[in-house]
C-alpha cells in the first residue's frame, strides 16, 4: 500500500440522500479503484438519523455541531447508519462492480472510543484505530465502507462524528490525502465566498473569529488535527458536482477548498 495512492474519503450525509449523487460517486470510485487507487470510505448519515428519530418522536439537539446522544438514540443511530445508509451505499457500489465491504467502526476495534464529555452522552472520542485490520482489507483490493460508530473496551457503542472518524482513520494509516465530500462547495470566508486554498493557521483563525460554526466547525477542527498529525492535504469538495472526486484525484483539478500544512 503506497502512501501516495491511499485515499481516505468521507461521504457526507446530506449528499447521500440524493440517488443521482450516490450513483455519480459510485462511478468515480469504480474508476479510481480500476486505476489502482487504494480507498477507505467513511459515510455520514445525519438526515437519515433525523428522519428515524422524528419517526419515533425522539427530540434531539446539537452542541457545537455534535449530536447529544442518549442510550435510546444510540440504538436508532446505529440501526440507521449501518442497517440503512451503509447497506444502501453497498448496493449502489456493488451494482457497478466496486468490491466494497460494509463494516461498522465498532467491529473488531476499528474505532476504539471513550466518552467525549458528559454533556454529549454517548458521543465517542476516538482513542485508537485498528490499523492492521484496515490494511489487511485494502491489501485485498477491497474498499472498506465504514459506519462511524465506535466501541469501548467493554463493548459499549458510541456515536462518532463522521468527519472526526475519517480524520482518525487518515492519521492512523498515515494517509497523504483526506477528502471530505459534502453538500457545500467548500469552506466559506466571512463574505460567504468559497476559499480556494488555506493553511492550518488560516483555518484556526476562521474558528477563532467564528466564521465557521455548527457542522462546519467540527469539520474544520478535524481538518486542522489531520494536518497537524501528518496528512499533507485535505480537500473539501461538493459531492453534487458530477465527476468531482475523479476530477480532483486523477485529473488533478482544483475544486472546493484545499487545506495544507503551514
Amino acid at each position: 500500500m503506497k502512501r501516495e495512492d491511499l485515499l481516505v474519503i468521507k461521504l457526507g450525509g446530506a449528499s447521500l440522500e440524493n440517488e443521482a449523487v450516490v450513483q455519480s460517486l459510485a462511478k468515480d470510485i469504480k474508476k479510481l479503484h480500476d486505476l489502482g487507487y487504494t480507498m477507505l470510505l467513511i459515510h455520514g448519515g445525519g438526515p437519515a438519523i433525523n428522519a428515524a428519530l422524528t419517526e419515533r418522536n425522539i427530540i434531539w439537539e446539537f452542541v457545537d455541531g455534535q449530536r447529544k446522544t442518549t442510550p435510546e438514540m444510540m440504538k436508532v443511530i446505529e440501526a440507521t447508519l449501518f442497517g440503512i445508509v451503509n447497506r444502501r451505499l453497498q448496493t449502489h457500489f456493488s451494482a457497478l462492480g466496486v468490491p466494497v465491504l460494509g463494516i461498522s467502526g465498532s467491529d473488531m476495534g476499528i474505532l476504539r472510543c471513550t466518552p467525549l464529555n458528559d454533556e454529549l452522552g454517548l458521543v465517542g472520542s476516538v482513542e485508537g484505530v485498528n490499523k492492521d485490520l484496515l490494511k489487511k482489507i485494502v491489501d485485498l483490493k477491497v474498499v472498506p465502507l465504514i459506519t462511524p460508530v465506535g466501541s469501548d473496551e467493554k463493548g459499549n457503542k458510541f456515536n462518532i462524528n463522521a468527519d472526526m472518524a475519517a480524520m482518525h482513520i487518515a492519521t492512523g494509516l498515515k494517509a497523504k490525502n483526506l477528502i471530505y465530500m459534502t453538500d457545500q462547495k467548500g469552506i466559506w470566508d466571512q463574505n460567504k465566498e468559497t476559499i480556494k486554498q488555506i493553511d492550518a493557521l488560516g483555518l484556526y483563525q476562521l474558528m477563532q473569529t467564528k466564521v465557521v460554526q455548527g457542522g462546519m466547525l467540527v469539520k474544520v477542527k478535524s481538518v486542522v488535527q489531520a494536518l497537524r498529525e501528518g496528512v499533507e492535504e485535505v480537500d473539501i469538495i461538493d459531492a453534487r458536482a458530477e465527476n468531482s472526486l475523479y476530477d480532483l484525484v486523477h485529473s488533478k483539478k482544483t475544486l472546493g477548498t484545499r487545506c495544507y500544512q503551514n
